[in-house]
């Protein structure tokens, strides 16, 4: 997905289309589960944290700056 098709979905999501989340988050599923299993080292607590943080994402999306990478954003 280009950089201006990421930007698309971020700007639905902020703008409150919860259809374009699922798009959005897909990106970075993978790589975010991956990550929060290194931290946890637990499959189950891992899914709650990936849950926790999925809704942590869309409740604070519009609070994103442009100027960042969403990927920096998503995983700080």
């Amino acid at each position: 997905m280009s950089t201006t098709q990421e930007q698309s979905l971020i700007e639905k999501c902020r703008s409150g289309n919860a259809s374009a989340f699922g798009p959005l988050i897909q990106l970075y599923r993978r790589q975010l589960f991956s990550y929060l299993y290194k931290l946890s080292g637990d499959k189950t607590q891992t899914e709650d944290l990936l849950q926790e943080t999925l809704i942590k994402t869309w409740k604070g999306i519009k609070k994103y700056n442009e100027q960042q990478k969403f990927s920096s954003w998503l995983f700080t």
